[in-house]
């Protein structure tokens, strides 16, 4: 679980776009939704282009 946090801890830093927002629930729980609603559908087909190509 720690290392899923570490990196999503890094996509909501500036060095890597901050493609994500992280949304405090309580001192131990949090949340994270994309900063811009388009990253989903562009992650989406980056997914399935790379998918198909190989």
């Amino acid at each position: 679980m720690q290392a899923y946090q570490y990196h999503l801890g890094k996509l909501c830093s500036k060095e890597r776009g901050e493609i994500l927002e992280k949304i405090e629930i309580s001192t131990k729980q949090a949340r994270y939704k994309f900063s811009n609603p388009l990253f989903k559908g562009f992650l989406l087909l980056k997914h399935f282009e790379n998918s198909n190509g190989s």
